[in-house]
């Protein structure tokens, strides 16, 4: 690899890079501005967010604060339940979705959609040799349980279309729902093998197969599967969306009848005008 470096070029010409002195600068102002937007919880983008092992968990009386979760391109934290939501009761999706729909509005716990959960765990994993290690182990125990035990409700639907793209729902039923198009459909997979990033960039927001792989390897210590509609349906149907995992497999289960009900994690989003 060639080194570059700073300087007049009057020695070891053939290292010397005249640029790279402005390229640190803009690097380093880069960075500060990130720092600063950062701080007042403005929008940043995925691939300039660096903040591994940064991650800060307050432990309160019934949940944990996790701090520097980037969901949605936001930086902000999300305060999740220490037990599973409304005492463990089961509900539908549709049940979920109304019993969100109240909490919001007063700012007390909710179903997450796939993609909050996500970032929330990624942000986990990256700390997970910080200064909070401790508090994030006990949080993945208590992920690794609750969904080997229960099966977990996620506020999305994916929408399998006769024709065209399917549609993946987060927040469903919820008023500030919002969706994506894309060809969901297929073979079940090991995450790790997927040609399709496309996929999980919809579902999880997320697209970096190789990280979401790792991740879901350190929470249930097990590799992580996609589990689906296999083919295009003959008329258009809908499935919910659980986190699924058992002593040697976790699954991304996007095949559950609407009508199946399970347990939910609570969550919220302190990002989210609606809960405050």
């Amino acid at each position: 690899m060639e080194t570059r470096m700073i300087g007049d070029g009057s020695l070891r010409k053939s290292n010397y890079d005249p640029n790279l002195a402005d390229e640190l600068r803009r690097d380093m102002a880069e960075k500060e501005r990130l720092a600063k937007l950062k701080g007042k919880g403005e929008r940043v983008q995925d691939d300039v967010v660096e903040d591994k092992g940064q991650v800060n968990v307050e432990s309160g009386g019934d949940f944990w604060r996790i701090e520097n979760v980037l969901y949605r391109g936001q930086v902000q934290p999300v305060r999740l339940l220490k037990g599973l939501l409304d005492n463990g009761a089961v509900k539908t999706q549709d049940g979920w979705a109304e019993y969100s729909n109240e909490s919001r509005s007063k700012g007390e716990f909710y179903t997450p959609n796939y993609q909050l959960a996500h970032s929330t765990i990624r942000a986990l994993w990256e700390g997970r040799d910080g200064v909070g290690k401790s508090e994030v182990e006990e949080i993945r125990e208590f992920l690794k349980k609750t969904s080997r035990e229960k099966w977990l409700m996620m506020l999305t639907r994916v929408g399998y279309k006769k024709k065209g793209k399917d549609e993946v729902i987060h927040d469903y039923g919820l008023a500030n729902a919002f969706s994506e198009r894309v060809d969901f459909a297929g073979k079940d997979e090991r995450v790790i093998s997927s040609c399709n990033k496309d996929v999980y960039r919809v579902l999880l927001g997320d697209e970096d197969v190789g990280r979401i792989a790792e991740i879901y390897q350190w929470l249930n210590e097990t590799p992580v599967h996609l589990w689906r509609v296999n083919s295009k349906p003959e008329q258009d149907i809908e499935r919910v969306a659980r986190l699924n995992a058992g002593s040697g497999w976790a699954y991304f289960y996007c095949d559950r009848v609407p009508s199946g009900a399970n347990a939910s994690l609570g969550v919220v989003a302190e990002g989210d005008a609606q809960n405050f």
